[in-house]
């Protein structure tokens, strides 16, 4: 769009989207709305994220986008898929069309994938960055196999959410898919994969917008979009609600209609770090197994609300206990859990982060700039972990913290009951 063009002068990244917009808008079939547009969440800040933003009123049903068949990326067999139960196909197909770039029949889509940075999620991390994922969600943690506060049966795996945490390419493109290990590019198509593929095939234009759930307990509805797939017609994204011009146009990973599997239990804002490399804004959802009423794993869940102008956060409980002995050692295992996590972030951690440190001071003061670049990366595997890595993985442990400390604190306080919420200020990590 024209208007946003004069800001995207020095945002590749951003002029891709506009072009991957513009080209499923003249498809046959194909349709965006003119009354949205992409910018930056801070106007010409390229390490903030891509948002797109309602320029008009826009009414509720009203159509946002529809991409025809002919522009979805999908598998030359999805029987197959299918039958192996992974995307091994699409992958392959991604891989291939990223390959041949600007000469793709996606050229827009695949440039702006080829452009994407890669190793965003937690499965392409380095190894020991990896190590500290393990250690942040405790598995296989020896003290925690003698400690009698969690189920035995459940000691053998981990102490915190989410499972695989770093496994999914290992497991699924490595695994089921038994793909090259040295293919650098069909090993980032799949993370792209994972991060971006909707029941299988991937859909250009729909995936620039970002996530975000309504937050039931401030009344605040930030789904405002919701998609319709017709199989080998196309894909269309509607106004949930009726969206006011300046707002953020926002769809559910996790809640949305079609979301079934993901929306009563056990996919949280773990899985969601685990799934797309992120820590979703608030609201957010919270779940541990092996404390609650329900069968097993017995769950208990909560949900996190913000409200916008304080900032205070509020928990509301969607499975929970009340049996005395089991809230006893769940509020045991909250406050280990808690130490813990501190342990690690303050002591563990900074010792690594402070030798990563000094090695840049180092290098700093004896490198001349134009090495600048590959020293860094040197540093970064001498150091194993990169900024942008320990970035992610401080949000993650900083979340789980708040999250458990608001959740202790209510148990404590409330001695809740199902029903029951409790506001507590909370510092987002």
């Amino acid at each position: 769009s024209s208007s946003s063009s004069s800001s995207s002068s020095s945002d590749p990244h951003l002029e891709n989207v506009e072009d991957i917009f513009s080209w499923v808008n003249e498809a046959p079939n194909g349709f965006v709305t003119p009354k949205q547009s992409v910018s930056r969440m801070v106007e010409g800040d390229t390490e903030t994220p891509l948002i797109v933003v309602a320029t008009e009123d826009i009414a509720r049903g009203e159509l946002l986008v529809q991409v025809p068949w002919s522009h979805i990326l999908k598998s030359a067999n999805d029987t197959l898929d299918d039958e192996v139960g992974w995307y091994c196909g699409t992958a392959h197909a991604l891989a291939e069309e990223m390959r041949k770039g600007a000469d793709s029949f996606y050229a827009p889509y695949v440039t702006y994938l080829n452009d994407e940075p890669d190793r965003q999620l937690t499965h392409q991390y380095s190894p020991r960055a990896k190590a500290v994922l393990h250690q942040i969600i405790g598995l296989h943690n020896d003290e925690f196999l003698r400690s009698p506060v969690f189920h035995r049966d459940a000691a053998d795996a981990q102490r915190l959410q989410p499972e695989g945490i770093a496994d999914s390419l290992e497991d699924h493109w490595f695994g089921t898919c038994r793909a090259d290990r040295s293919d650098e590019i069909a090993t980032k198509a799949a993370s792209m994969v994972i991060q971006r593929a909707d029941d299988f095939i991937l859909i250009p234009a729909y995936d620039a917008y970002n996530h975000r759930n309504n937050d039931k307990h401030n009344q605040k509805h930030y789904t405002n979009a919701r998609t319709l797939t017709t199989p080998h017609n196309y894909h269309q994204t509607f106004a949930l609600r009726d969206i006011a011009k300046g707002e953020q146009i926002f769809i559910s990973y996790n809640m949305c209609e079609q979301c079934t599997g993901r929306k009563r239990a056990y996919f949280g804002t773990a899985e969601m770090y685990r799934e797309y490399g992120f820590v979703e804004w608030f609201p957010q959802r919270w779940w541990y197994a092996g404390f609650g009423d329900v069968e097993t794993p017995e769950l208990a869940q909560f949900d996190l609300y913000q409200e916008e102008t304080t900032a205070n956060l509020t928990i509301v409980w969607t499975h929970f206990t009340t049996e005395p002995s089991k809230l006893e050692r769940f509020q045991l295992f909250l406050q280990s859990e808690i130490r813990r996590l501190n342990r690690l972030k303050n002591i563990q951690w900074k010792h690594m982060e402070d030798h990563h440190q000094d090695h840049h001071q180092d290098q700093d003061r004896t490198e001349q700039e134009s090495g600048m670049e590959e020293d860094q990366d040197r540093t970064e595997q001498e150091s194993g972990i990169t900024a942008y890595e320990w970035a992610n993985i401080h949000r993650f442990t900083d979340a789980n913290i708040v999250a458990m400390t608001l959740a202790l604190e209510d148990i404590r306080t409330n001695n809740s009951s199902n029903s029951n919420s409790n506001s507590n200020s909370g510092v987002v990590g």
